[in-house]
């Protein structure tokens, strides 16, 4: 049977979930560092290249602001994962929040041009929803003790 995060967490072996939740938070992360520095050149490429799909693609500085933001909700994401899989929804009140700041933000920022709204999501993602969910999964990590060598 394959190992979950909750079956560990059911059979209180909180540390050992931790350290599989470890293990699958750093890949998801690394997958979207990989695959978003792939776009991002892929993107910036094209544009290079002048294609003439070019013309159809937003402008890189637009491209930079999303991925950032991308970054950052792969770890929120991957966080909420392991907080959910204790039987709780921590983040109900970051969701909300992020909802009524990110229209907010639009609202604010739309008559200035797409980079300005992409630039604010990404730093809402990065100034709100990152520290609230790592305040959040601090009570929820338990990361194992360290085995000490005599």
């Amino acid at each position: 049977f394959p190992v979950t995060i909750g079956g560990l967490i059911s059979q209180e072996r909180r540390s050992e979930a931790s350290a599989l939740y470890k293990r699958m938070a750093l890949f998801s992360i690394l997958f979207t560092i990989f695959s978003t520095a792939v776009l991002v050149f892929s993107i910036y490429l094209v544009k290079w290249i002048g294609l003439s799909i070019a013309n159809r693609l937003p402008e890189m500085t637009s491209v930079i602001f999303i991925a950032m933001a991308c970054l950052g909700n792969a770890f929120i994401n991957s966080a909420a994962l392991f907080m959910r899989a204790h039987k709780e929804e921590p983040l109900l009140y970051c969701s909300i929040a992020m909802a009524v700041l990110v229209a907010l933000a639009c609202n604010i920022t739309a008559s200035w041009g797409v980079n300005w709204i992409m630039a604010s999501y990404g730093m809402l993602v990065w100034l709100v929803s990152l520290p609230w969910t790592l305040l959040m999964l601090k009570r929820y990590y338990k990361p194992q003790p360290k085995s000490v060598m005599i």
